[in-house]
Order: structure tokens, then sequence, then C-alpha cells
């Protein structure tokens, strides 16, 4: 039987239709979803800071 697990989503600009990462809280997992209209900004930016150790 699969064990529940939690999924804890970040708004780093505090707008849900704009950048998300996801992560599993239990895991080194993390997902980085960037709307395609804010790409070219999200791949200018530093890689330090394109990680977002948040």
């Amino acid at each position: 039987m699969p064990r529940p697990q939690t999924i804890q989503i970040s708004l780093p600009a505090g707008d849900p239709r704009g950048m998300r990462v996801a992560e599993i809280t239990t895991r080194i997992v993390r997902v980085i979803e960037v709307p395609r209209s804010q790409l070219a900004d999200f791949l200018k930016m530093p890689a330090r800071v394109r990680q977002l150790n948040l």
C-alpha cells in the first residue's frame, strides 16, 4: 500500500499564475514550473538564483 506524502508548493512572486516551485518534503525532489511567457526572463537569471534555495 502506498504511503501518504506531502507536496509543498511555493509561489516565489506570490502569483499562482506565475512561477511555482513544488517539493516532496521527505525527498530531494524539486520541480520548477515557469510559464512560457516568463521563460526568457527566467533563463536570464544567474544559475544560483534559478536554483531557488527557498
